[in-house]
């Protein structure tokens, strides 16, 4: 089997069965680069092809990618990292593994999200982190957040938490 002469790993063109333009494609759509009116990655950039040939010969595979692009783009859209939302970031062989290992955001956003509604009905009115209340804005809205909780509290608001944020995921806007 032929050898990449860029990366050292072996591949066939022909055989080749890597989805490089659903990766690619996934990447954009966890990015919004058409809500954001973005010009978004392009899956033929041998450049991308070889990081992901590179992590698909480690055992990596499409959900890994999927996984990787929901985690990071949760952690980072809005703020300064979001320039490195990008294949040769998250591609990166010492990081990846590491980015499709993050705690999901949906996790961490609702653990802030009921901390601070607990804080906030004792009396405390400090801050939400901005990330999580991009994350809460962007999911759900925080009316519907409050409305939720008055209504069922933190059982009831963790099955909306946890549905708004699948359907976030697959690109549905509640």
């Amino acid at each position: 089997m032929p050898t990449c002469p860029n990366c050292g790993v072996c591949f066939d063109e022909k055989q080749d069965d890597i989805p490089y333009a659903e990766i690619i494609g996934d990447l954009n759509t966890a990015i919004r680069v058409k809500e954001r009116k973005l010009k978004g990655f392009n899956s033929k950039a041998e450049a991308h092809r070889r990081l992901i040939r590179q992590r698909w010969s480690e055992g990596h595979r499409l959900d890994d990618f999927k996984l990787v692009h929901r985690n990071m783009a949760a952690k980072w859209l809005g703020t300064d990292q979001e320039a490195y939302l990008r294949p040769s970031t998250l591609y990166c062989a010492s990081k990846f593994e590491g980015y499709a290992n993050t705690r999901p955001a949906s996790e961490e956003a609702f653990t802030a999200l009921y901390e601070w509604l607990e804080r906030s009905i004792a009396g405390d009115k400090s801050g939400i982190k901005h990330e999580v209340a991009r994350n809460v804005g962007f999911v759900i809205g925080w009316d519907r957040v409050m409305e939720t909780y008055r209504e069922g509290g933190k059982e009831k608001l963790r099955v909306v938490f946890d549905k708004a944020f699948k359907d976030k995921d697959a690109g549905v806007r509640t």
